[in-house]
């Protein structure tokens, strides 16, 4: 593979992983917001003396509750995929790395080489 071929590849699975950690933080954010309804719907539920309201916020604890566990679940499938992503990623940077150094040292050492001739052609042309 040619280094910008790797490159390309570095930089997607780069993006991967980022959209995998916004994807969880977003996730986290709804966790917070539905355990503070969660609390909200239970102080409620406690402070209330209708039956048919104590109902309504029973249901509604059972969905917060259900929500809750989905956005966990969601979180520990996001958690098993972000190290699959990583490994390759830090796998392919470091090849990345190791490939442009050699290209810019064979680079320099092309560079060195036309100074030192160039150098050369002066000496001669400057002694006759």
């Amino acid at each position: 593979m040619t280094i910008e071929s790797r490159q390309r590849e570095v930089a997607r699975y780069k993006k991967q992983i980022a959209d995998l950690q916004k994807k969880d933080a977003d996730e986290a954010k709804k966790e917070v917001s539905k355990a503070r309804e969660a609390e909200r719907t239970s102080r409620s539920l406690s402070s209330t003396k209708s039956e048919s309201s104590a109902r309504s916020y029973q249901n509604k604890l059972i969905r917060l509750n259900d929500d809750m566990a989905k956005i966990s679940a969601n979180r520990a499938d996001i958690s098993k995929k972000l190290p699959k992503k990583q490994i390759p990623f830090i796998h392919l940077r470091d090849i990345f790395l190791v490939r442009k150094k050699h290209r810019e040292r064979k680079y320099q050492k092309q560079k060195n080489e036309e100074n030192k001739n160039n150098c050369l052609i002066k000496e001669k042309s400057q002694t006759s």
